[in-house]
Order: structure tokens, then C-alpha cells, then sequence
């Protein structure tokens, strides 16, 4: 078998990791709290109505003295949803206060607090 001269010339060496030092752009620990981002994927609101109301001033050239059912229909179901958006929030801070005053703790949190990161 034969080694071509190529082969036999100066490869790359290995990088020393002392040359290069790890900076620290945040300390490396965790959180002593567990926080839920509650994000989530939402779910397509009134998508249907929507559908139909956009297929609806396509059709009648959007003009929107046509499609007065679709368009209303939309807007009763964006109501609704907002209507509920809004109960919900109210709960979720009626719920932060009560956690605020220690009565609701997540149990996760409550390890967390016992035994902290050094």
C-alpha cells in the first residue's frame, strides 16, 4: 500500500483546552424556584368563523354589506373568547395572591428552599 506524500504532511493539531479559557457569560447554578412560563400552545380561535367570513368577502368582492351573518358570527365568538380570556386572568391573580401570602406553595418550590445550591 502506498502513502502518498499529502498523508505525510502537517495535520491539524488537537486544540489545548488551556489555551483557551471558558468565560463565564452567567454563573453556572440554578434557580432556588421553579417558574412555570404558562405559554403554551394557545389554540386557533375562532378559526372557523374566520374561514368562513374571509371566504365570504373573497366571494362578494369584500364588500362587507354581503357577508353581515359571517362577519357578526366572528365577532360574537372573538367576544366570547376575550369574555373568558379575561375570567381567566382574573382567577390566575386571585390565585397570586393567595400564593403571595404563603397559602398555595408548589411543593417543588418548597424543596427548593430547604435545600438550596451551594
Amino acid at each position: 500500500m502506498k502513502i502518498s506524500t499529502a498523508l505525510l504532511g502537517a495535520a491539524r493539531k488537537p486544540q489545548n483546552p488551556n489555551k483557551v479559557p471558558y468565560k463565564e457569560v452567567v454563573p453556572l447554578k440554578l434557580n432556588s424556584q421553579l417558574h412555570s412560563s404558562g405559554a403554551g400552545d394557545q389554540p386557533n380561535i375562532c378559526l372557523e368563523e374566520m374561514a368562513l367570513m374571509l371566504g365570504c368577502l373573497k366571494k362578494s368582492n369584500y364588500k362587507e354589506e354581503l357577508c353581515n351573518k359571517e362577519l357578526m358570527r366572528f365577532q360574537k365568538c372573538f367576544l366570547t373568547h376575550e369574555r373568558a380570556k379575561n375570567a381567566q386572568k382574573k382567577e390566575r391573580a386571585i390565585q397570586s395572591n393567595k400564593e403571595k401570602n404563603g397559602a398555595f406553595v408548589s411543593p417543588i418550590n418548597r424543596l427548593l428552599l430547604r435545600f438550596p445550591n451551594l
